[in-house]
């Protein structure tokens, strides 16, 4: 078997037998070295000369179990790539280590990508060679990053079998080892800003490797470690079930190829930020002077426009009780969660006490959540944004159909502050700009004089700014006086990304119902999730020929070849209509969503929201269709 996530797919040279008794005699001349050494590991002690091994290559499935931290939340379920270059050392192996993840709904890392360090002893080593459940190592990393960050870090990695009283329906279902991580973020100037991390000021009586060290033998969970020491680390305990597992000395790359101090930044864009993400080349429409920019698509609400659009204003009654009730598992009367394929049905009742609402770098802890999410005035909207030409599905026609749209994100906010948004719950409306029924004349008249207004409004925004909110209000008025057409669902509520979606699209008589989530003929049932892949691979799995080529193409398009693929944010790669909800936003947007309100962690963002790459490039890939469409 493999070996775990972060620093833990420490076991790369086992595939290389011939070389255990040379780790034989290096245990023995480990013995030398003082205990001293042994017991209190620095980065010092990594040789600057090392005989590589192998790289082994994993695929996980991981589960997040225990987190003190917003970027990890306890339920969290996601796939991850990592590689680990196991070397010799000469007092103690080492390592080098790299990962991206494949589904991690959130784009800035959640702890270096690049680390190098060392494993306690090879007398911890060895005995894993001998049996797959022999998995008690111990690892030690120290890594400065661009923004000028020191990450000290101890990573854990134990078998589940060590832990029989715990993890009963992870050890059923195929995870087999237990990661640990305890990160340690120290700001080595004073403007220093680690990320989406929690750092520290430089403290010389502290030790983070060493403070954690009389805790590692035993450790259980993390009640075990005393509150005051946890809060000065980001620790989490995740369960790592295998999905694939190669071994190489020259299939990949060696970490210091591609190792670079840029890439080890802990944003996910090491560069300042362009407007846009600099995706401003001009895609004139017919007949419209300004309309031009997928940026006068996302359209930047005012707090004047929030509060004139709260989401009663938008939202019926009827509407939010839908929402309500997919939220609390009954997303058809007749539902029976034993039947969602995945066995990934949602309801707010699964929320435990280990589940804790985020906001930036805060940890919120839960109240009544139910009481939360079901008064509409805790929801805010976030922005506003037109899809000009939008390939939409229905059950009245095959294949797509061009139909414009106008959408609005609304965000849980936290009941007792109102103007602090909370990471858990984003709802997205739709609406139809256009009657999609009607014939395509009529649809091209309503389509024109639609992007005629956003023309206006795109003028008046550039031009007279002091106007653009009373243009903007008229906008959402008109467009949205047909029955809203959809209304999807994010929730983190449970740690795992969630989604759903409410629709007409597939409603025998137009109402507003739950919708099956159909994707390369793999239905993933009413609710989206991490497991919708677990779905995808058996089903390649168990396939032949032609459609078994079709999903892995779908399922290698999900796996970005290194952390920065642009293939992440190409939407001719991840389709709205090709990849299920979650397979979609899980690799492009930060939090599983495209849209939330700023939360000013990264300086380099001053608009009232963060929106997506992904978001500018599918708005800029169907206005350079526009002109073909009036062909």
């Amino acid at each position: 078997m493999a070996e775990t996530k972060s620093p833990a797919n420490r076991l790369a040279w086992f595939a290389c037998p011939r070389l255990v008794a040379a780790g034989l005699v290096l245990v023995a001349a480990e013995s030398l070295f003082s205990q001293a050494s042994q017991e209190s590991p620095t980065p010092r002690d990594i040789p600057t000369k090392e005989v590589h091994l192998a790289i082994v290559r994993h695929h996980w499935l991981a589960k997040i179990v225990e987190s003190n931290h917003a970027a990890l939340r306890p339920g969290s379920v996601y796939d991850m790539i990592t590689y680990f270059e196991q070397n010799f050392g000469l007092s103690r192996p080492t390592f080098n280590y790299r990962f991206l993840d494949t589904g991690l709904g959130t784009a800035d890392p959640l702890y270096p990508l690049f680390q190098e360090g060392f494993q306690r002893s090879w007398k911890q080593l060895l005995p894993a060679f001998l049996s797959p459940r022999n998995r008690h190592l111990d690892h030690f990393s120290s890594v400065v990053t661009p923004e000028g960050c020191r990450v000290d870090s101890v990573y854990l990695v134990r078998h589940v079998d060590d832990f029989p009283d715990r993890y009963h329906e992870e050890r059923a279902a195929g995870y087999t080892l237990v990661d640990i991580a305890f990160n340690h973020y120290t700001r080595l100037t004073p403007d220093a800003q680690c990320g989406r991390h929690v750092s520290h000021e430089p403290d010389p009586d502290f030790e983070p490797q060493k403070a954690i060290q009389p805790f590692i033998d035993s450790f259980k969970t993390l009640d075990d470690i005393p509150p005051e020491l946890l809060s000065r680390y980001e620790a989490k305990i995740a369960l790592l079930k295998p999905v694939s597992e190669e071994f190489s000395r020259t299939a990949w790359p060696r970490y210091k190829d591609v190792y670079t101090l840029e890439k080890n930044s802990l944003w996910y864009y090491p560069e300042a930020y362009e407007t846009a993400y600099g995706i401003r080349e001009p895609r004139p429409q017919p007949d419209l002077e300004n309309l031009k920019l997928p940026e006068h698509c996302v359209i930047q609400v005012s707090s004047g426009l929030r509060h004139a659009f709260p989401l009663t204003r938008l939202l019926d009654d009827d509407a939010f009780a839908a929402y309500l009730s997919v939220m609390k598992g009954s997303p058809r009367a007749d539902f029976d969660p034993a039947s969602e394929p995945g066995n990934d049905a949602f309801s707010v009742e699964q929320i435990t006490d280990r589940n804790f609402y985020t906001s930036g770098l805060d940890v919120i802890p839960m109240g009544q959540v139910i009481e939360d999410i079901s008064d509409p005035d805790h929801y805010a909207l976030v922005c506003v944004i037109v899809r000009p030409y939008e390939p939409v599905t229905d059950m009245r026609w095959q294949g797509t159909r061009i139909v414009p749209q106008i959408k609005f994100v609304y965000q849980l906010m936290d009941p007792t502050d109102p103007d602090h948004p909370l990471e858990q719950v984003f709802l997205h409306l739709a609406w139809d700009a256009v009657d999609r029924y009607a014939p395509k004349h009529e649809r091209d008249k309503e389509h024109r004089a639609f992007l005629q207004a956003l023309d206006h409004r795109t003028s008046v925004n550039e031009n007279t700014p002091e106007l653009a909110d009373r243009v903007t209000e008229q906008l959402i008025l008109d467009h949205t006086r047909r029955p809203i057409e959809t209304l999807a669902i994010s929730s983190s509520l449970t740690g795992i990304w969630v989604f759903a979606n409410l629709s007409r699209s597939f409603d025998t008589n137009r109402e507003l119902s739950a919708e099956r989530i159909v994707r390369e003929g793999i239905d993933v049932g009413f609710y989206s999730t991490a497991f919708d892949n677990e779905l995808f691979r058996a089903e390649m799995n168990r396939s032949s020929e032609t459609r078994k080529d079709v999903l892995a193409r779908h399922l290698d398009d999900l796996t970005p070849r290194f952390y920065r693929d642009p293939r992440r944010m190409d939407p001719d790669v991840i389709g709205f209509n090709r990849m299920t909800c979650a397979q979609c936003h899980q690799t492009a947007a930060r939090d599983g969503v495209h849209m939330a309100i700023n939360d000013r962690l990264d300086r380099r963002i001053t608009g009232p929201a963060r929106a997506s790459e992904y978001s500018y490039r599918e708005i800029d890939r169907q206005l350079r269709g526009g002109t073909d469409y009036w062909k």
